[in-house]
């Protein structure tokens, strides 16, 4: 099962909304932000919600948060975040 973190990368870049390995514009970065470039997608883990009761079953529940830094607040804000469509039904939070 793939990481959660490498699931949503996957999804940003697949949806060619960012892209990976490069200092290209909107690149992806997993659990870390670096100081450039300026606009780029950082994912985190944040903990997540451990055995959560679910038809008599205990399921761990993963979250997560997408920072968004453009290189001013016009470039930055439209771009998806966690209730975006673009992340679709399945990681709407």
């Amino acid at each position: 099962m793939a990481n959660l973190l490498d699931e949503i990368a996957a999804r940003l870049i697949g949806q060619a909304v960012g892209v990976t390995g490069t200092t290209a514009s909107w690149v992806v970065y997993k659990g870390w932000e670096p100081e450039t470039p300026d606009q780029v997608f950082s994912l985190f883990e944040t903990g997540g919600l451990a055995n959560q009761s679910h038809d008599g079953d205990l399921l761990d529940v993963p979250t997560f948060q997408i920072r968004v830094r453009g290189a001013s607040t016009s470039t930055g804000y439209p771009r998806p975040g966690p209730r975006s469509p673009l992340l679709g039904p399945r990681w709407k939070g």
